[in-house]
């Protein structure tokens, strides 16, 4: 296994686009950005004794605007009304088609998956019906993105039907979601660079948890995520491997801290959730490389994907108060965009 392992573009240049055709969003993302959350108001929000008093502290922060009578039947509508929020936002200012098409492939592939698993649920279900699941969808696609995603739904629902698991097209969907982003994003240098680490990040992810649970995937290779600079083979080889197996391709890298978290985490109280807040810290300190950045897309994704972030925050949180998590606990999953 003496493969070498890039670095995930933390030190290395990156060629960034200059396009002066976000200038005027840039300035409006720039004000806006100061209005995410500092580490003081997660400490309040995680201090917080039960869901009841998150929500309260919640609604006392710009999440104000969400919250009406329909959020106290379903409070997560807080969280999906402020990700609407932001796709549009950034949406006003994505001034080219295949920006357009990054923002927007997440959303259009999330109504994809509700739309086949109720299809898959239904006793009178077919196959080729996966085609007619894009009518759900609010956001767009350029037609050639939107044929493959097509194709892609046909052959999860296929698959799903064949060994009766609806998980079948999470994974499908999540896989081709990262797949799909580094083939919109080619040319595009930072973001190409940013879903390569999503994919890296994503494969050693669940790696480290079949290891963990001694579990065996079957056909691991399809479920792998194409794309990343970690190889393919050397993730399956390492499948079977032990850990000092991985300490000598991952030491020294910068999956090291995260892999050594992963073989720390049996036993411990925060269980996996330490590995998940470390990937989450590798892509945040990626995407900061463009904080001083004043010209061309990367601002504007950079502003999506902090805020993608603190939601991400925010519904870790929530679950952990709905399921009686200690505040040790909570304050292991947030991840701090300003890091």
């Amino acid at each position: 296994m003496s493969y070498p392992i890039p670095r995930p573009g933390f030190r290395e240049s990156i060629r960034w686009s200059e396009s002066t055709a976000y200038s005027f969003g840039i300035g409006r993302l720039k004000s806006l950005e100061l209005l995410f959350f500092d580490r003081n108001v997660y400490n309040k929000l995680v201090a917080t004794k039960d869901v009841s008093d998150f929500l309260r502290e919640l609604a006392e922060t710009r999440y104000q605007k969400f919250f009406d009578q329909e959020t106290r039947m379903n409070p997560a509508l807080v969280f999906s009304r402020a990700e609407i929020e932001a796709l549009e936002l950034c949406l006003e200012y994505a001034n080219e088609e295949w920006f357009q098409a990054l923002l927007s492939l997440p959303v259009y592939l999330l109504n994809l998956k509700v739309g086949l698993k109720r299809q898959l649920a239904s006793t009178s279900s077919r196959a080729g019906e996966g085609a007619m699941m894009a009518k759900l969808v609010v956001v767009k696609l350029p037609e050639d993105i939107e044929n493959k995603v097509m194709g892609i739904a046909v052959q999860a629902l296929t698959r799903a039907q064949e060994k009766n698991d609806p998980s079948v097209i999470d994974l499908s969907l999540d896989r081709a979601e990262v797949e799909l982003a580094l083939g919109i994003s080619i040319g595009q240098d930072f973001a190409h660079r940013y879903y390569q680490l999503v994919a890296d990040l994503l494969n050693l992810r669940m790696l480290l948890r079949l290891k963990l649970l001694g579990e065996r995937m079957e056909e691991l290779d399809w479920a792998l995520i194409k794309g990343g600079n970690i190889p393919g083979e050397l993730l399956v080889s390492l499948a079977s491997g032990n850990q000092d197996e991985w300490r000598a391709v991952f030491s020294g890298t910068a999956f090291w801290d995260l892999i050594q978290a992963g073989f720390s985490s049996i036993g411990s109280k925060t269980g996996f959730a330490g590995v998940e807040r470390r990937s989450r810290a590798m892509l945040i300190s990626f995407v900061n490389r463009a904080r001083y950045i004043a010209l061309g897309y990367e601002p504007v994704f950079r502003f999506y994907l902090l805020w993608e972030n603190e939601l991400t925050n925010l519904r870790l949180i929530y679950g952990a108060k709905v399921a009686g998590l200690e505040p040790a606990v909570c304050q292991e999953l947030v991840v701090d965009g300003n890091a």
